[in-house]
């Protein structure tokens, strides 16, 4: 095993948690009916992707990195932009 590939599976369950908490809190303080439809569809893709890479990883055998970084690079993304529509809006 490499020993720095070690606190990856920590790191994917933790942006999997934060990518959870703050589309709750998006739901919530705005109204998904009032922001850009674009970016809803595009967080509904994302929460597709990650539901089926869930159950895919589940029912495969042995999960490979390769198949990991794929979502993880759609789930930062997300989480950047999430970020950037929760909180710097708000602090306008």
């Amino acid at each position: 095993h490499l020993i720095v590939l070690s606190p990856y599976p920590t790191l994917f369950c933790a942006s999997s948690v934060l990518l959870l908490v703050l589309s709750i809190i998006y739901i919530i303080r705005r109204s998904p009916v009032k922001q850009d439809p674009l970016f809803n569809k595009t967080l509904q893709f994302v929460w597709l992707l990650t539901i089926v890479h869930a159950g895919f990883s589940i029912f495969s055998g042995p999960i490979v990195m390769r198949y990991q970084l794929f979502p993880q690079a759609f789930i930062f993304t997300l989480l950047v932009l999430l970020t950037g529509k929760l909180f710097l809006r708000t602090a306008r």
